[in-house]
């Protein structure tokens, strides 16, 4: 007899199996539904695993209720001999190729001699009686190594990411590749081999969900864990899904669509869960805590439905506090492209968004002075809207390297999320019009469409509309970078409390909210190309560095009216909020409201008023507007005087 879990088993050492193909070296284990095994090639000598499946659970129960009746457990062998579960596995594995994932080499049935019958009846306490007793088998390649939990605890913290990451695209691969839904994911099989990689195994209660085996309307009955499903989930009726797979059976089509992928999502929770303390104790305590999200995560049902096929190495990558996103890091290999904007402050804008900082719609706001006319007081103020705008891209950037320590930040967001919270903050300021703050702030009602008198929606002309000779910017956005321009102008447009995502809310309030990238680019550029120096104190490093993402509620009236994540300061930089917030006292006193600026901007809107009063709604004013998007400043001022000359005998104060 051979060692191992029980005592022994039904094969020995020196069994021929396979057609004395193989030779039994030892049991590996043994559980409710069989005994794994290795085994050595005749000729070649290579280790190898047979998988025996033997009905243990079912011949002990049999036992306990009718002990003297041999004629049952002739049933539930012949059963095990017949059953689909065997043969599927090898099909599955048969086709898969992936280095995570266990490769099998063939699939038969062991025709037991008079020494493993008589070991099988000792082993299941169960009267066999006579006759041939066949078993399935499927042999498949030795892993050498240790079970995911003993495993760990070896580990380094290097190691153990690498090994969860691996894990996960082993998952995603038989989910997207093959629509594969594993049902059997715990720590006792996934093996962790010498080099520190794992092997994911056992597949027999695995369920194809191709399109071609939907085609084949089969319903999908029993063959699932009990234990291993989100069953006390109650209130998402998981529980009454479950109970009907496990007696009547579900449709196939109606079992992907509650259960794929979301069984397998929950079941490498609970391993986590349990390997939890192996885990934990070599990782960092952010990571730790990224680590904890992501358990609880894959432990709540209703937030496992969110996610797609595909989606699990890149929650497992999110874990790693090291990890640094592709769009921030610095060089300009592949088509990258870095822009010099002052002597201390330079942008890199990664390869896929060159196509969008190169482009009309965008490079037209380098006509337009970030000051107005006020760069006709101060000789420094030639700076740009489209310097402003690669400068809050820049300041994105380091935004996401401070946030990327952020556990809560790095579950939330994707490469793809990083990538639109660049595109957001290069197009922030995308539906500026020469001198449009002006007439913001008028009691003119300009910027209308003429024929809803709506609003008109500046952003989605700016992004819709294909001018200069170009594609449309949503079409660069849609095309060349594959997001959605949908998504884009709702960030732009709408205010943090209407946007969509979590993912959408951080961004927005980013890009808009009381302090946010716009603000610590547009003072310190003012301040220092005007040289009034009101924000020279502000600390960029430090307020950002004090970053972070918390669940921001607003109440009204003891009411919940507005909840959602959202980008906050730790208390300690209360300091660094109060200057800044003096230093937007002083611009608007010393520069945005000065006198010179007061006198111009009373010039401009009495020549505008004359010209909005001629027309009906002022539809000459406004279509000209909107025509001269791509003029200077000065060039609209000019066009404005002639038209107020031509039109008006009264004298405005333009003549000079």
């Amino acid at each position: 007899m051979i060692g191992g879990l029980g005592g022994g088993g039904i094969l020995a050492l020196g069994d021929d199996v396979f057609q004395h193909e193989y030779e039994v070296l030892d049991l590996l284990g043994s559980g409710n539904s069989g005994e794994v095994y290795r085994l050595s090639h005749q000729r070649h000598g290579s280790n190898r695993v047979i998988k025996l499946f033997v009905p243990f659970y079912q011949l002990r129960q049999a036992r306990l209720n009718e002990p003297d009746q041999s004629e049952h457990s002739r049933h539930i062998i012949e059963a095990a001999r017949n059953s689909p579960y065997q043969k599927r596995e090898y099909s599955f594995l048969s086709r898969i190729d992936h280095p995570f994932i266990v490769k099998v080499h063939d699939y038969g049935r062991q025709l037991l001699n008079s020494n493993q019958r008589a070991r099988l009846q000792e082993s299941s306490g169960a009267a066999i009686g006579g006759g041939n007793i066949e078993l399935p088998f499927i042999i498949a390649m030795y892993v050498e190594g240790a079970d995911l939990k003993r495993r760990l605890g070896d580990l380094s913290r290097l190691n153990i990411l690498k090994v969860l990451r691996s894990i996960a695209e082993a998952i995603d691969y038989i989910h997207v590749e093959h629509n594969l839904l594993h049902l059997d994911i715990k720590s006792g099989n996934v093996r962790v081999r010498s080099d520190g990689y794992p092997v994911l195994l056992d597949f027999a209660l695995s369920q194809d969900l191709s399109d071609e085996a939907l085609e084949q309307d089969e319903d999908v009955r029993g063959g699932i864990d009990w234990d291993l499903t989100p069953f006390r989930y109650g209130t998402s009726n998981i529980a009454e899904f479950i109970q009907r797979t496990q007696t009547e059976g579900i449709p196939r089509r109606e079992f992907r669509d509650e259960a794929f992928p979301g069984l397998d999502l929950y079941q490498v929770g609970l391993m986590m869960r349990d390997c939890a303390g192996e885990i934990s104790a070599a990782l960092t305590p952010a990571e730790v805590q990224s680590f904890i999200m992501l358990t609880e995560q894959l432990t709540s049902w209703n937030q496992i439905k969110q996610h797609d096929p595909g989606s699990l190495a890149s929650l497992f990558q999110k874990i790693d506090a090291t990890h640094i996103y592709f769009n921030i890091r610095p060089g300009t290999s592949h088509g990258g492209k870095e822009i010099v904007l002052s002597a201390d402050r330079r942008v890199f804008v990664p390869p896929q968004l060159v196509p969008v900082v190169e482009h009309a719609e965008l490079t037209r706001l380098n006509r337009l002075n970030q000051l107005s006319l006020l760069s006709s007081e101060f000789a420094g103020a030639t700076h740009s809207r489209y310097e402003h705008s690669l400068d809050v891209l820049r300041l994105a950037q380091s935004a996401v390297r401070r946030l990327s320590d952020d556990p809560r930040f790095r579950q939330i967001f994707d490469e793809k999320d990083i990538e639109m919270l660049l595109i957001s903050a290069l197009l922030h300021d995308i539906n500026h019009l020469p001198m449009m703050h002006l007439y913001q702030e008028s009691d003119l009602n300009l910027l209308r469409d003429q024929e809803s008198q709506m609003s008109r929606d500046l952003f989605a002309e700016a992004l819709q509309e294909a001018r200069y000779g170009q594609r449309s910017l949503a079409d660069v956005i849609s095309e060349t970078l594959s997001q959605d321009p949908v998504r884009l102008h709702r960030i732009l447009e709408s205010p943090w409390k209407d946007q969509t995502s979590d993912a959408d809310r951080i961004i927005s309030s980013l890009i808009d909210s009381g302090l946010d990238l716009d603000k610590l680019s547009y003072l310190r550029l003012d301040s220092e190309r005007s040289g009034l120096g009101f924000a020279g104190g502000i600390d960029v490093p430090g307020l950002l560095e004090a970053m972070s993402v918390v669940e921001f509620v607003r109440r009204d009236d003891g009411q919940v009216a507005d909840q959602g994540l959202h980008v906050a300061f730790h208390v300690s930089s209360l300091p660094l909020i109060e200057t800044l917030a003096m230093a937007r006292t002083r611009a608007f006193h010393d520069l945005y409201w000065c006198d010179e600026n007061r006198a111009m901007m009373a010039q401009v809107l009495a020549c505008a008023r004359a010209i909005y009063n001629i027309s009906d709604d002022g539809e000459i004013l406004n279509s000209l507007m909107v025509r001269l998007r791509g003029e200077t400043e000065f060039s609209v001022l000019q066009r404005l005087d002639a038209l107020a000359k031509e039109t008006i005998e009264h004298d405005y104060g333009l003549a000079s």
